[in-house]
């Protein structure tokens, strides 16, 4: 379940081909902000921080993915903007 603050898309907009690794499905009403893969470019780019992070972010999460795998547990959705 996420809760406000959490992101998920992130590999995806950066993946080759644009592969996602998850799905999510809304169950209630909720607010949502999307950001275009140009715009999260531009972000990357002109905010070495927010870059670093999100590259941090990404690398974790698919190296937590390839460990839930290898334990036969479906992968991690989400992460917490910080």
């Amino acid at each position: 379940m996420l809760e406000p603050g959490q992101i998920f898309g992130e590999i995806g907009v950066f993946s080759p081909e644009e592969r996602r690794t998850a799905s999510a499905v809304c169950v209630t009403d909720i607010e949502l902000l999307a950001i275009t893969k140009e715009r999260t470019y531009h972000l990357f780019f002109q905010n070495p921080a927010l870059g670093y992070h999100l590259t941090r972010l990404i690398i974790g999460r698919l190296l937590e993915n390839q460990r839930r795998a290898e334990m036969g547990q479906p992968p991690v959705a989400v992460s917490r903007m910080v």
